[in-house]
C-alpha cells in the first residue's frame, strides 16, 4: 500500500468538498484523513501500489472545472505542524539540558528565545 497525500486546489464554492469526496467513494477509495481551507483540500489516502487508482482519482478530480490543479504533497499541515512541534521541544529540551549542566550561559540565542517565547504563553 502506498501513502498518497494531495493539496487539491479548487475555486472556494459550496459543495465542492462534497465533489471531490464522491470522487474517491465512487471509486471505492477511503480518505484517511483531509483537512479544508478556502481554496485548498488537503486529502491523504491509501492506494494498492500496483494499482491505477491514483490516476484514475487525479483524472476523475481534474475533469471538474472548479479543480484548479493536484499537488502531490509530503506530508499534509496537521502532520508538519506535528513535525515541528516535536522538532521544537527537543532543541528546547536540549537548549535546558544544557542550562541545568553548564548555566544559562550555555544556551544558544535561538534556544534563548524559545525559552523566552515559551514564558511568555506563545507558541
Amino acid at each position: 500500500m502506498s501513502v498518497i497525500r494531495w493539496m487539491v486546489k479548487t475555486t472556494d464554492r459550496i459543495g465542492m468538498i462534497q465533489d471531490v469526496v464522491q470522487v474517491f467513494s465512487r471509486e471505492g477509495v477511503s480518505i484517511s484523513s483531509m483537512e479544508v481551507s478556502t481554496g485548498q483540500i488537503f486529502i491523504k489516502f491509501h492506494v494498492d501500489t500496483a494499482s491505477r487508482l491514483e490516476e484514475i482519482l487525479k483524472r476523475e478530480l481534474l475533469y471538474h472545472t472548479d479543480i484548479i490543479d493536484i499537488i502531490d504533497i509530503a506530508l499534509q499541515p496537521y502532520e508538519q505542524g506535528k513535525k515541528n512541534c516535536k522538532l521544537f521541544w527537543s532543541r528546547l529540551t536540549m537548549g535546558l539540558s544544557v542550562w541545568i549542566m553548564k548555566g544559562p550561559s550555555a544556551i544558544s540565542i535561538p534556544q534563548q528565545q524559545a525559552c523566552f517565547m515559551l514564558s511568555k504563553g506563545k507558541q
